[in-house]
């Protein structure tokens, strides 16, 4: 299901795919993070929750310009330590 959702976007968004993921440095904050990450994303993109501490954001057509100026929107709105890693999907 994911290989066939991540094939028709790769079809439909040409300026690819990005991953983003964020890691807490404690589950206390996580409701509160959530709030942030949501009210900073645009309202194509995707977030989930994985595990405890873990947030996980898809960006269709966004480049890394865009993963960067939504880190740094959530960074500035977050007051807990957070850990990011980014990725281009196609």
């Amino acid at each position: 299901v994911i290989f066939q959702l991540l094939t028709r976007m790769e079809s439909h968004y040409k300026s690819g795919l990005q991953l983003m993921q964020f890691t807490l440095s404690d589950k206390k904050f996580a409701d509160k993070f959530k709030s942030v990450l949501v009210n900073s994303l645009r309202r194509i993109d995707c977030v989930t929750q994985s595990g405890e501490v873990t947030f996980i954001v898809l960006m269709p057509d966004a480049t890394l310009e865009d993963c960067e100026s939504i880190k740094n929107r959530v960074m500035e709105n977050s007051d807990v330590e957070i850990s990011f890693e980014n990725e281009k999907i196609f």
